[in-house]
């Protein structure tokens, strides 16, 4: 079953038990979830990320520089960004026309992306980062650029019956056989008369 894009408009609210970090299994929200493990994370999974040599040590070419790995900074550029872009969106509001895809969360913040897969620069919090947007049957996929080699990927899906949201996030990790880092998170969509009634959402 194919989905159109426009099944994706409409508002979406988190599903804190199913939301799960990619790393435990466990609920993300739990302790040491995605969003609280970032600065841990962030320096672990960018170990290797921004260096000038491909071998790990000195290099094997004559007259090469040593490769001296990540600085300090690459190492909190990196560990910033991933921190904002796995922050939590409790509630999202997604708008779909044929030439892109917005969102707006629930600190009121709007994000427009084009979908025919040009790269486009972005804000969040404190962090800058590029983005390119493709629709690829029933999934709408989104890959990030950051600084200093970071490289992350979103990918939502609807269930079958349109009433639920799923969005994988991945953040790309250099080393062989790390864990996972990002989430796998669950949305449940909001009927539009609850909403426009006022009507509390579930959390």
């Amino acid at each position: 079953l194919v989905l159109a894009p426009a099944e994706f408009a409409g508002m979406w609210d988190y599903n804190a038990d199913e939301s799960l970090n990619a790393a435990t299994g466990k609920p993300e929200q739990a302790p040491r979830s995605a969003t609280q493990r970032g600065r841990g994370a962030a320096t672990a999974g960018r170990t290797g990320t921004g260096r000038s040599g491909g071998d790990g040590g000195f290099g094997g070419g004559q007259g090469r520089a040593p490769d001296i790995g990540p600085t300090p900074e690459m190492l909190r550029a990196s560990r910033d960004l991933m921190r904002d872009l796995l922050e939590i969106p409790e509630l999202l509001t997604v708008s779909v026309t044929p030439e892109s895809i917005t969102f707006k969360d629930d600190l009121d913040r709007t994000r427009t992306y084009p979908t025919d897969g040009s790269k486009r620069s972005y804000r969040l919090g404190g962090s800058a980062y590029d983005a390119r947007v493709v629709w690829r049957n029933s999934q709408r996929r989104k890959d990030i650029y950051g600084d200093y080699g970071f490289k992350m990927s979103e990918v939502y899906f609807l269930s079958t019956d349109a009433k639920r949201l799923f969005v994988i996030l991945r953040v790309a990790d250099m080393r062989k056989n790390a864990p996972p880092i990002g989430a796998d998170r669950v949305y449940e969509r909001v009927d539009p008369a609850d909403a426009s009634a006022g009507a509390p959402v579930s959390r």
